[in-house]
């Protein structure tokens, strides 16, 4: 049963309201007692085990906060997505998928031709019947809950994504706690997804303000990313590349680069820790020499010899770049052949 916190004045003018009515002072009735678990009990539950409906991206019965900036490509991304798990091929050509239903609700009116021109160019002319697309307009609560529960005990979806919060947010009256409003919608959401099992991928935008920590910038209160199960943040890089960064509950945290090729398809490029170093980690890759200095390093940089030997000291720890001389290195196979994919898909 849901309860709203109560203050101690509130409590002291219940009773004397109680004991001016009439009532005795001792009169008035217990609460309902709290209820504990011992630890004994606590080690014999059994841990809850999330299903990946995207491995390393997207956990099963939870929902992910999809907050990143105007024009970076969260909904192409998730077109990407939403195709590769209604049709069961690996997402970006790379993530495994759990293959099933796919609810996609677009409450958000002048991007549905964009979507449809997204969606034409992922699918090609292939006929998907797991995929279901949804442009009503409605507010989360109460009836875009209900609509989408119903949904889900009709179509039984691995996964739901809702494009965007802004034009669903559940109407604030003047005197409403905006910051408990927003949770309750983080939690509404949160709380089918655990019903269903489905993972829901909630679409968002940042804040324009620039924050040190990318999930920082969510345009909002920070009740949304508490009441959230995970978080993905979508960054710009050079040309068509985006780097994706993703932390949650129950989830490592992980990040992955993309692009878009020649074809306009999007393609996994690299993804652990040296995805967070992808843009430095290019410009050594476009060099024609195959090993290079501190000082070719921090040239390129433009930065200090003590801070380019910081930057290749974390390189050679999360296995980008190896040291093959004193003073002297060469970047790991997987980043020479990241770098590849990406001249290969432009076409050079």
């Amino acid at each position: 049963m849901k309860r709203e916190i109560v203050g101690v004045v509130d409590i002291d003018a219940f009773a004397s309201a109680s004991m001016a009515n009439g009532a005795d002072k001792n009169s008035i009735a217990d609460p309902d007692p709290l209820v504990w678990i011992a630890g004994s009990q606590l080690t014999q539950m059994e841990p809850r085990r999330k299903q990946m409906v995207v491995d390393k991206i997207l956990p099963g019965g939870a929902l992910m906060l999809n907050a990143s900036k105007a024009k970076t490509g969260k909904t192409t991304l998730m077109v990407e997505i939403c195709h590769a798990v209604s049709t069961g091929r690996p997402a970006l050509g790379h993530y495994a998928v759990t293959q099933g239903p796919v609810l996609y609700w677009l409450a958000d009116d002048p991007n549905i031709s964009r979507f449809a021109e997204a969606w034409r160019i992922v699918s090609g002319q292939e006929k998907v019947d797991d995929f279901h697309l949804c442009t009503m307009r409605q507010h989360l609560y109460p009836d875009g809950i209900i609509n989408l529960r119903k949904a889900a005990e009709q179509f039984h979806p691995v996964l739901i994504v809702v494009d965007s919060y802004t034009t669903i947010r559940t109407p604030r009256t003047k005197n409403t706690d905006f910051v408990k409003a927003e949770y309750d919608d983080m939690r509404w959401l949160s709380e089918l997804a655990a019903e269903t099992g489905a993972a829901i991928n909630l679409i968002h935008h940042q804040s324009k303000a620039k924050q040190a920590d990318p999930f920082d910038a969510v345009a909002g209160s920070y009740a949304m990313g508490a009441g959230t199960d995970g978080r993905m943040v979508v960054e710009k890089l050079e040309d068509t590349q985006r780097l994706v960064r993703i932390d949650g509950r129950d989830l490592d945290e992980f990040a992955f680069v993309y692009a878009r090729g020649a074809d306009r398809r999007l393609f996994h490029v690299i993804d652990g820790p040296a995805a967070d170093h992808w843009e430095r980690l290019r410009l050594i890759a476009r060099r024609s020499n195959a090993s290079f200095t501190t000082k070719d390093a921090g040239e390129l940089f433009g930065v200090t010899d003590r801070q380019t030997r910081r930057i290749l000291s974390q390189w050679e720890n999360i296995g980008a770049a190896v040291e093959s001389e004193r003073g002297r290195y060469v970047l790991e196979a997987s980043v020479l052949e990241a770098a590849a994919r990406i001249r290969s898909a432009a076409g050079a």
